[in-house]
């Protein structure tokens, strides 16, 4: 927070800190486990689009790590892949 004089800052006691849990997700890794896990399972991504909902190249793109991932895509797709 900028104080009253530019270049320096106060600290406000009137707020309690807070913790923040941050997962850091590696999205080419994860891509690469779900594309496994396909692969095993021997299917393809035209399968897994359709019961996953999502498209194929949007699949694609997540298992190359071009695309991220969220929990609710990564739920989606590993769903599909049971």
């Amino acid at each position: 927070w900028p104080g009253p004089n530019p270049g320096h800052y106060f600290r406000r006691h009137d707020v309690e800190p807070i913790m923040i849990k941050v997962e850091l997700i590696d999205h080419e890794q994860t891509g690469l486990l779900v594309r496994k896990k396909r692969r095993q399972l021997g299917l393809t991504l035209t399968e897994v689009s359709t019961r996953s909902g999502l498209s194929v190249s949007y699949l694609s793109g997540l298992e190359r790590g071009d695309r991220g991932w969220s929990d609710d895509l990564f739920q989606k797709v590993w769903g599909a892949l049971r």
